[in-house]
This record gives structure tokens, C-alpha cells and sequence, in this order.
């Protein structure tokens, strides 16, 4: 994202890297590097931390919809969002599978 793309505020809007350019050669200087390197690790940390929140803020909603895996291998788009709307609707969907077992 930030050397192909373009996509940070500090580097703007010019492309690093070229995807046919196998060459050790870089059309950059160190201290371009350094940024670049900084900027792709925060990225990276930052997606890390915003992704272990999230596990952690829904891990009761995360075990509940693993226990409906458990009873049946797949859930379906329209259960998805049900349940995402509604997360008590899992407990109500496990319990109706075991019903019918």
C-alpha cells in the first residue's frame, strides 16, 4: 500500500517499486527506505492491535458461532448477518440443530 500505491501522507502519492523490476537496483534513497520500512511496520502493528481488539471484544460471539460450526459444518449469508445483528440468535440456532439430531 505505501510503495505500490501510494497510500501514506509523508511518502504521497508516487510508486516505489515496479512489479517487473527484479533488480537489487532501488530508485530511492536510503532515507526513503528507512520511512518506507517505518511506515509499512506501523501499518502492520497497527492492524495487529486493531485485530486482537476486535477477537477480544467479540470472543463470547466468536466461541458461540464455533460451536455452531461444531454442530454443523457451515452457516449460511442470511444466518451470518442474523446472528451478527443478533448474537443471542446462536445459542437459539445451536439448540435447534441439537433438536433435530
Amino acid at each position: 500500500m505505501v510503495t505500490k500505491y501510494g497510500m501514506d501522507d509523508d511518502l504521497g502519492q508516487l510508486v516505489y517499486v515496479d512489479d517487473n523490476d527484479y533488480s537489487a537496483y532501488k530508485p530511492f534513497s536510503e532515507k526513503t527506505a528507512e520511512l518506507i520500512d517505518t511506515k509499512v511496520k506501523k501499518l502492520v502493528s497497527d492492524a495487529y492491535t486493531k485485530a486482537v481488539k476486535l477477537i477480544k471484544t467479540n470472543k463470547k460471539l466468536m466461541e458461540s458461532m464455533a460451536e455452531l460450526l461444531l454442530e454443523r459444518e457451515y452457516i449460511s449469508r442470511d444466518e451470518f448477518e442474523l446472528m451478527m445483528k443478533d448474537p443471542k440468535k446462536i445459542k437459539e440456532k445451536v439448540k435447534e440443530i441439537r433438536k433435530k439430531k
